[in-house]
């Protein structure tokens, strides 16, 4: 991982997180320019954070580090058999959903971006950063009118549904929750709130960080690309932690 590839990965994911859209879909160089600019700038910005003077360890290169073993669990998942061929496995974490790639991707960026040594609430400041700066580009997208993910829904039979192409990983869901963009901001903001919540759990040795149970998840036999449960949101908070604690 460079600095080339990292600023490439930042805006795929942003915006794969903003609009459902697989990473391998999206060709940045039609991403939408005002868009693309937002998220450029809160990708310098990040730079400038972790390229602050008074870092040792918690640096972009912590951050690279922490990519490069996403990827090597990443590579694992698809080598093996077990995970691979049966992603329903309730013990497994299926790592190439989009939604959970994004989740992870997103808490190793802004994880460590405030940093004082002689502080302590480090995680707290990072979870609020990201929290302002992802909040505003939903709005922004929410003004440019691009279809932010999908809402996955139950369908009746006497439903008039439509299930999307590759960009959305074939959630099917109504054609008027489709349209219904209110809606999908909202989930958006849901998905924000548990990125804040694993940055949080980032805070070694804390016991009572923030209460997961305020964050209303789909049921746990929610199959949706594009949804998340419990059990799985406590999995990623255990796999982001090993990656950052498997560096030190």
């Amino acid at each position: 991982m460079d600095h080339i590839q990292f600023e490439s990965l930042f805006i795929i994911t942003f915006y794969s997180f903003l609009t459902g859209k697989k990473h391998e879909n999206i060709d940045i160089n039609h991403i939408d320019n005002c868009i693309k600019h937002e998220i450029l700038n809160e990708y310098k910005l990040l730079i400038n954070y972790y390229n602050e003077k008074q870092r040792y360890y918690h640096t972009i290169e912590h951050i690279f580090d922490c990519i490069n073993e996403f990827n090597i669990c990443i590579e694992y998942f698809n080598n093996n058999s077990n995970c691979n061929t049966n992603t329903n496995n309730t013990n497994v974490l299926n790592i190439n959903n989009t939604l959970y790639k994004n989740i992870i991707l997103l808490s190793i960026f802004y994880h460590d971006i405030i940093y004082d040594p002689t502080s302590s609430i480090n995680e707290d400041l990072s979870a609020q950063l990201f929290k302002r700066v992802s909040n505003r580009l939903v709005i922004l997208v929410q003004q440019l009118q691009i279809k932010p993910p999908k809402v996955p829904t139950t369908t009746s039979s006497s439903a008039s549904t439509s299930t999307t192409g590759t960009d959305n990983d074939n959630v099917t869901v109504t054609e008027t929750d489709a349209s219904n963009n209110t809606n999908n901001n909202t989930v958006l903001y849901k998905y924000i709130d548990i990125i804040v919540y694993i940055i949080l759990k980032t805070k070694h040795g804390s016991q009572v960080i923030c209460n997961i149970n305020d964050i209303k998840c789909e049921e746990e036999d929610q199959e949706d690309e594009y949804s998340i449960t419990m059990i799985d949101i406590e999995r990623i908070v255990e796999l982001v932690l090993e990656i950052d604690l498997a560096l030190l």
